[in-house]
């Protein structure tokens, strides 16, 4: 039986996100009843015709996020090659990176992070790019696949700060780009206050969440953002009622070096005492740095002088990162659909051309993520990150000399596969592996504790 809603017309555009069902928007509560008039003749016609038709779902598309038949496994794309101007739409910031100059390895590292998913930290002296760079990161992510941008529409919805456009598509397409204030309170960046209202973190679903002088925020507020890194979501309990919304964001963060910003900076001098310093960088908390992938040293420029032409192009990095984007889907849905078969996953490299795809679907949001390099499992990284002979040796040589966790030790492994994705290399290299750890280690001049 078909469902019909009745809404205000400033949220009809909104209501008819839903797909399959019938709103009628109106502003009078004569329209309301003319549409209640209207249903029940729709409903005596559908009721009276239900025995001569047949089903009527047949032929609907199914709505999975990764859906199988026999043999056939698939993770639904939503990638697209939006104009430059509709890459920065509904991101809360604009540019992209020709604006940038200089800076290889933190726009190396940005170019990684937005095709694996990875967070970054990057920290330097004041003015010497952190936060212009990062203010581009949007520009490289793809699209929304659609489920997720029925799920963050929905959070800014809920939130308020949907825009009422009568007769226009309001969804969310782009992936939203949050940097709130170091000043935010606690209630606004996981959600609270009187009602369970999202808060920064969800509102940053499906996007990014940038941190600037993160060593400014509350330390309560940063050590709220550790669960949501590995769960996706966050509960919210407020005078007896208790809502869930979906919080799955890449952590993007900045600061300086110490708290004169001098620190690591050429011909300058550090004025802050050794104390001061570990102070300074111990607001983070081991467990948070921990869950950071990449940490970039930023330094000023060699040469202030703009080039003739720019540095980067964003079109081709975010060429590139569909390339792996693509790779990444049809890997992990090779490595489930095995796993279905009752074949052997662990330890057996799954080619990327093992599944014929059909990438036109919609997904849930959960799923449609979780193909992503950042959220690989144990046992899909052994499954799913072969490494050449020398390769493992660079890794294990390293994880037991720089004494590095199991995070730790798995960060490297998804980086690396990262980067060979990029490369389009389904072995990971000894060079793969080199990058990887060379972008999860401090830089030599931060204090002892740090490394």
């Amino acid at each position: 039986m078909n469902e019909y809603f009745i809404v205000p017309k400033e949220n009809e555009a909104e209501a008819r996100i839903q797909k399959g069902v019938h709103i009628f928007g109106v502003e009078t509560l004569r329209e309301a009843l003319d549409s209640l008039y209207t249903i029940e003749a729709e409903l005596r016609t559908e009721n009276n015709s239900e025995s001569n038709s047949g089903d009527k779902n047949s032929g609907a598309p199914a709505r999975e996020a990764i859906g199988h038949t026999g043999n056939s496994i698939s993770i639904a794309a939503s990638w697209s090659e939006p104009s430059q101007a509709d890459a920065a739409a509904n991101t809360g910031t604009g540019g992209f990176f020709e604006e940038v100059y200089g800076q290889r390895e933190l726009v190396r590292a940005l170019h990684i992070a937005a095709a694996g998913g990875h967070s970054i930290l990057a920290y330097g002296p004041p003015g010497c790019g952190k936060t212009l760079s990062m203010q581009r990161f949007a520009s490289l992510l793809p699209d929304l696949d659609p489920k997720t941008a029925e799920e963050v529409t929905h959070i800014y919805s809920i939130a308020g700060l949907l825009p009422s456009m009568r007769g226009h598509d309001v969804r969310i397409k782009r992936p939203p780009f949050r940097m709130p204030h170091p000043n935010a309170s606690l209630e606004g960046m996981i959600g609270g206050a009187g009602k369970c209202m999202p808060g920064e973190i969800s509102l940053a679903h499906g996007g990014t969440l940038f941190l600037d002088e993160a060593v400014q925020f509350k330390q309560t507020v940063l050590q709220t953002l550790r669960a949501p890194l590995e769960t996706g979501t966050v509960t919210l309990s407020r005078a007896g009622r208790t809502s869930t919304f979906p919080a799955r964001f890449q952590l993007l963060m900045a600061l300086n070096s110490c708290p004169c910003g001098n620190l690591g900076a050429d011909g300058k001098v550090c004025t802050c005492m050794p104390a001061v310093v570990e102070q300074y960088w111990k607001k983070l908390t081991a467990p948070l740095i921990d869950r950071i992938d990449l940490r970039i040293p930023v330094f000023p420029p060699q040469s202030y002088g703009l080039p003739e032409k720019p540095c980067y192009n964003t079109a081709d990095m975010r060429k590139k990162i569909a390339a792996s984007d693509k790779i990444q889907r049809e890997r992990y849905a090779a490595y489930l659909r095995k796993g279905l078969n009752g074949g052997a996953a662990a330890g057996t490299p799954v080619h990327n051309k093992a599944v014929d795809s059909n990438l036109a679907g919609t997904a849930q949001s959960a799923a449609q993520l979780s193909y992503k390099n950042v959220h690989l499992t144990p046992s899909a990284l052994s499954a799913l990150c072969p490494l050449t002979g020398e390769a493992e040796r660079i890794f294990t040589h390293n994880a037991e000399k720089k004494e590095l966790s199991g995070r730790g030790s798995h960060a490297v492994l998804k980086i690396a596969r990262t980067i060979a994705d990029l490369a389009q290399e389904d072995v990971i290299a000894a060079a793969h592996v080199e990058e990887a750890i060379r972008l999860r280690e401090w830089s030599s001049f931060l204090p002892f504790f740090m490394h």
